[in-house]
């Protein structure tokens, strides 16, 4: 609608057409409206969200494809209304042909959200075991610009963390946190699939902390701006 919405009908209608344009779990409103729509099965009322199926069915976890189209598809809402984005994969590196679509994840971040900002954290090291090397914060900085797109660059407003050592991996914003087991990478194989969970807010926050430059559960080894 052209107009600002004034009323709960309003409101209610203007839920109608997103839903028209990019499909909705469930449209959430007043009884008297809902009792109007008791036909949709997308439409609950305030007062009676536990009947309705939608509301029923939520969960913590999802299990898709580690394809490019089914992250976005997945991460497009966390994306547009986020303020703040911390990828944090201790294997990420752009320069690698399974994180090559990592690229693609951070121009979407910037189109759907100009003003986000960005922290991508990852092990100062490449590889795993003894065979580790340790490269210097110039050549991770050379890397990651090397990497990606100029015009992107010019977008972001983004900065990279180099860390001692970690494992787990996470997407987390000022919205929600999810637990990625696989990270940012994705795979050309099609029987490839990984499970994303939802986290509590309250460990989402703690993982924010334990990923703090101030936090002592971590040794950072070097930071840089893209």
């Amino acid at each position: 609608s052209e107009q600002i919405p004034s009323t709960d009908t309003n409101w209610f209608d203007e839920a109608l057409a997103s839903h028209d344009q990019e499909s909705l779990e469930g449209l959430i409103t007043t009884e008297g409206i809902a009792e109007l729509h008791k036909s949709n099965p997308i439409v609950a009322s305030i007062t009676r969200l536990p009947q309705a199926t939608w509301w029923g069915q939520r969960g913590n976890s999802i299990r898709l494809d580690r394809k490019l189209q089914n992250y976005m598809q997945n991460l497009s809402l966390l994306l547009s209304c986020s303020n703040h984005l911390m990828f944090i994969d201790p294997y990420l590196d752009p320069s690698l042909p399974n994180y090559q679509d990592f690229e693609a994840i951070l121009r979407a971040a910037v189109d759907l959200r100009p003003t986000v900002r960005i922290e991508i954290h990852r092990t100062i090291t490449e590889g795993g075991g003894r065979g580790r090397d340790i490269l210097t914060e110039a050549e991770w900085k050379a890397r990651f610009r090397d990497s990606l797109s100029e015009d992107l660059q010019q977008k972001l407003n983004a900065e990279v963390f180099l860390w001692d050592e970690f494992h787990d991996r996470y997407l987390l914003s000022n919205i929600a946190g999810i637990t990625l087991p696989h990270g940012f990478d994705t795979s050309r194989r099609q029987e490839d699939i990984t499970t994303w969970t939802r986290l509590d807010r309250g460990v989402r926050d703690d993982v924010m902390r334990e990923f703090d430059p101030g936090c002592q559960r971590h040794k950072c080894q070097g930071k840089f701006q893209i």
